[in-house]
């Protein structure tokens, strides 16, 4: 290993000698809905500070630094070059960001922003379009996303629901694909690497006709498979049974692969594929896109909750959404029009192997009461056979599904010459088959007696499982904000008045309102030094993922599971505050950001884990699932210092970033701190023991681009962990090395290695958002990893 480790870094510095001349120059994409010159788009590789035009935070196009709260924008060339595969990929050197891969079955990868948990408070968009499906609680990440694709991603940190609604209390993540006004276009990504990993990308598309009937066309796919990958390390700790277990019956079980000290560790192998399309004629854009995710079911939970031995068991889900986009444009004002499908699907063969999760925890305990009643103790595992026969014995699959139709109407006016006001509105409905687990076989749609009205079972007796029946929820949204754009004040105010009412199988669970204000301003002291204050509000509403996920038991009366009532959950609500300096030099070669923020969210939805026995034992009454912990909120505060060099200033945009004749480096040094502060009147055992993450994190990347072929990234993170989340991680302070280098055969076909994790650190990652008692004492996260791929590109 130390030999390959040494050829390796080597063998960029050796090939730095093939440096000589040719540029490349690239085209200008369309900006819709306004055409952006080359002075909009182009900003070097690692300065966010230069002007771009984006439309997060606005809703129409608008210099990046005229925004008076905290951006950040990925660009087309940063994503290619750094090899990007996925969402959490990109974000991993995006100042702030903490990002775990892998992550958990549920969610995929996962990241924090701001001491909130990405996948699930941060709004994740498509070209301006909500991604997310409502019947999941967080957005499942993997390769899927189209990142490859995308023109460029623009990032919004804090509270952003007054132009985009629920679950915007991070910021929001919009990834807006490439559009191009040249006849031809392609682009192609082939790669392969250790663990048998494959990556093939292909895109491509023109356009037709000319004057004002002009016809483009856009389409992509993509298919990435790492079939070995390995991320077991310490079993002899992390692993080991006995610390999730006091028992050790649990070997008993023929779904527990190993002895009482030594588990079975398979593989976990990951899956990404997509497929997507973009038309649009004149005032008409029409797309699509089909995703497809699926990871091992038992990633980031313990040996003893569910079994790793079989490397088949999966979660699979599949998104699929079509769009009908209108647009008009006059002088001083336009509007659009979005008609939006989603749907949603789970993977029919998405399965666990179930050993001693919270379920069976709370089957056990209804047991043991069960056999003190009648006067059995002796006969425990008896009576607790019978439930865990009846609900979790042996492979056990999942189903979800969901259709989802939203409209939204969005204009936008030039009331006066610096100031302009948008408005909107939209309306989306939901019809859906909440999650439901431990089925004995495969569920489809045809298993459902459709003329019931709530999705019952045909044969409710084969499964011997719960199922809440089908349900819905329609969501409002009207929306405006004020942008003021003067030369030394830049000014947003803005709001959001949300109703929102949905229903579980045959009740009506509940309607709530939410109006959600956004108040933001920058003022220019210097021609280069300018400060800013945002505040924000936002909510994230409940759906029937918690309803589904919640189980309760009554030993005296029933003896097997049921559905509580309607648990009447409540959305979450976040506040956010930040202020801001920044600082450029005349030529931008250097500049600097500085930024403190407070987020507080209340009335938090988490899982619990209650059950008493009566006095003498013979009565359980146990819930397990979610509620709003009330009286109890999170503080997160933080802040983030960045510095962003150039070497040398470029005058000529070229595909590397490069003049005629000279080297260009260029970097970025990024410092952010966060602390967490948990303030509840709870009695919930599990909320207590599930701290926050807190630490502060140093981001250090440089690009050295020598002639004009060669191009070395490396990326540094030191990350230090202020808060030992359930136990002792294998190292709470860390220093991770990423090295890509790339270098480019002729205009239009370049190859390049990344090695990921270059000293194979072993580091803990995000706990997912599960049961706290059946997760991992840590998430270890991958270690030395190569990758070895090639683009080729055309216009």
């Amino acid at each position: 290993m130390p030999e390959i480790k040494r050829t390796i870094l080597l063998l960029p510095l050796f090939l730095l000698a093939l440096t000589l001349r040719s540029q490349q120059r690239d085209t200008v994409p369309l900006l819709h809905p306004e055409v952006l010159a080359e002075k909009d788009i182009y900003i070097p590789l690692e300065n966010p500070n230069k002007a771009v035009k984006i439309i997060s935070g606005s809703r129409f196009p608008v210099s990046s630094a005229d925004l008076p709260f905290s951006t950040h924008v990925i660009t087309r060339e940063e994503i290619r070059r750094n090899g990007y595969e996925t969402l959490v990929d990109a974000l991993k050197m995006v100042p702030g960001m903490r990002v775990s891969q892998p992550g958990s079955a549920t969610d995929g990868e996962t990241f924090l922003m701001r001491g909130l948990l990405g996948n699930t408070y941060a709004k994740i968009l498509i070209n301006d379009i909500p991604v997310k499906p409502s019947i999941v609680a967080s957005m499942p990440i993997g390769a899927q996303l189209p990142v490859k694709e995308a023109e460029r991603i623009e990032i919004i940190y804090g509270a952003g629901a007054a132009l985009y609604g629920s679950d915007a209390s991070a910021g929001v993540i919009n990834i807006i694909t490439r559009d191009s006004d040249k006849p031809v276009f392609m682009q192609a990504d082939l790669a392969v690497g250790g663990g048998v990993y494959s990556s093939a990308n292909v895109m491509f598309g023109g356009r037709l006709g000319r004057d004002k009937r002009i016809f483009k066309f856009m389409a992509y796919g993509s298919n990435v498979l790492l079939e070995r990958r390995q991320v077991f390390y310490d079993k002899g700790y992390n692993f080991l049974p006995s610390n999730y277990a006091d028992e050790d019956f649990f070997e008993q079980h023929p779904r527990y692969g190993g002895d009482a000290n030594d588990p079975i560790l398979t593989s976990t192998p990951p899956l990404g594929r997509k497929f997507g399309f973009n038309v649009k004629y004149r005032r008409l854009t029409f797309s699509g896109e089909t995703m497809y995710r699926r990871d091992h079911s038992s990633l980031g939970l313990n040996p003893v909750a569910y079994s790793y031995r079989n490397p088949l068991t999966f979660q699979g889900e599949s998104i699929l959404r079509f769009n009908l986009n209108i647009f008009k444009e006059k002088k001083r004002w336009n509007r659009k029009t979005d008609f939006t499908y989603l749907r949603y699907k789970m993977d029919e063969r998405s399965s666990v192997l179930p050993v001693r999760n919270q379920l069976a925890t709370m089957l056990l305990n209804a047991s043991r009461a069960e056999a003190n009643r009648q006067g059995k103790p002796d006969s425990l595992l008896d009576f607790f056979s019978v439930l865990y026969d009846r609900h979790l014995n042996g492979l056990r699959y999942s189903y979800a599904e969901s259709n989802e139709y939203r409209v939204e109407h969005v204009q936008n006016y030039q009331v006066l010459p610096f100031t302009t006001l948008t408005l909107g509105a939209n309306w989306k409905v939901v019809q859906q088959n909440p999650f439901a687990g431990y089925f004995r076989r495969p569920v489809t749609e045809r298993d459902f007696d459709k003329d019931s009205g709530n999705g019952e079972f045909i044969n409710g007796q084969l499964y011997e499982t719960i199922y809440i029946g089908a349900g819905g929820f329609d969501e409002v949204n009207s929306f405006g904000q004020l942008f003021f754009n003067g030369k030394k004040l830049k000014a947003a105010a803005g709001f959001n008045f949300t109703l929102f009412g949905y229903g579980v199988g045959d009740q009506f669970a509940g309607k709530y309102t939410s109006f959600t204000p956004k108040a933001s301003a920058l003022y220019e002291l210097q021609k280069n030094v300018n400060i800013r204050t945002a505040f924000g509000t936002s909510f994230r509403p409940p759906n029937e993922f918690y309803e589904a996920n919640s189980y309760a038991i009554f030993s005296d009366k029933t003896f097997t599971l049921y559905r509580p009532q309607v648990l009447q959950i409540t959305p979450e609500k976040t506040i956010s505050w930040e202020n801001g300096i920044r600082w450029k030099t005349d030529s931008e070669n250097v500049g600097a950001d500085l930024t403190w923020y407070l987020n507080r969210t209340t009335n938090l939805i988490r899982y619990r884990n209650e059950g008493e026995f009566n006095e003498d034992s013979t009565v359980y009454v146990g819930q397990l699932g979610y509620t709003n912990i009330k009286d109890s909120d999170i503080r997160f505060t933080g802040g983030q210092f960045s510095i962003f060099f150039n070497a040398i200033e470029v005058k000529e945009r070229v595909v590397s970033y490069e003049a005629e004749g000279q080297k260009l480096s260029t970097g970025m040094i990024s410092f952010s701190w966060l602390r967490a502060k948990k303030v509840e009147l709870s009695t919930f055992e599990a909320f207590e023991n599930l701290q926050p993450p807190a630490g502060n994190m140093l981001q250090f990347r440089y690009t050295l681009t020598p002639g004009d072929k060669n191009a070395i990234i490396l990326d540094l993170i030191r990350y230090k962990d202020l808060a030992r989340t359930g136990g002792i991680k294998p190292d709470n302070k860390f220093w991770t090395w990423d090295l890509t280098w790339r270098y480019r055969f002729t205009d239009r076909f370049d190859c390049y290695m990344k090695v990921i994790n270059l000293f194979n650190k072993k580091y803990s990652g995000i706990l997912p958002e599960a049961a706290p008692a059946d997760l991992l004492i840590y998430n270890p996260q991958s270690g030395f990893f190569v990758r070895l791929g090639m683009n080729y590109y055309i216009e």
